[in-house]
């Protein structure tokens, strides 16, 4: 007897453009966390007033679920870019300082995971560790 799939269909989604629909460009970005979702603030720098600010014009708001699935896509089109491309060059001004490790009341088996994962992800960021 065959096992019953546990398989669950797929419906066509219909892709189309809301009526208010906007595009923006940004340069910027800012996070907010809670324990419900990722909160990501977009924005662009702007130099106008003699020093830089960022001018922050829109935020997006998902769930941990779809945070983790636009990771995933992302990596694989920066993948594609950078197979076709070469790699994507970051200026030095742009790199995120790296991650302190942990120490004292902080210096658990959780945070030292983390403090690896953080430097593996620099080392990606930055072409580190890697054969050119």
């Amino acid at each position: 007897m065959d096992e019953p799939s546990t398989e669950q269909p797929t419906l066509p989604i219909s892709e189309s453009l809301a009526e208010d629909f906007a595009t923006a460009y940004a340069n910027n970005f800012h996070f907010e966390l809670s324990s419900w979702d990722l909160k990501i603030l977009f924005g662009q720098l702007s130099q106008m007033s003699g020093k830089a600010d960022v001018d922050w014009h829109t935020a997006m708001t998902m769930p941990w679920g779809a945070a983790k699935l636009l990771r995933y896509l992302l990596s694989l089109n920066i993948a594609i870019y950078e197979s076709n491309s070469g790699p994507i060059k970051l200026p030095d001004s742009a790199i995120p300082p790296i991650v302190a490790p942990p120490s004292g009341d902080a210096d658990t088996e959780q945070n030292r995971a983390f403090y690896a994962l953080a430097i593996k992800l620099h080392n990606e960021l930055t072409g580190e560790g890697q054969a050119h």
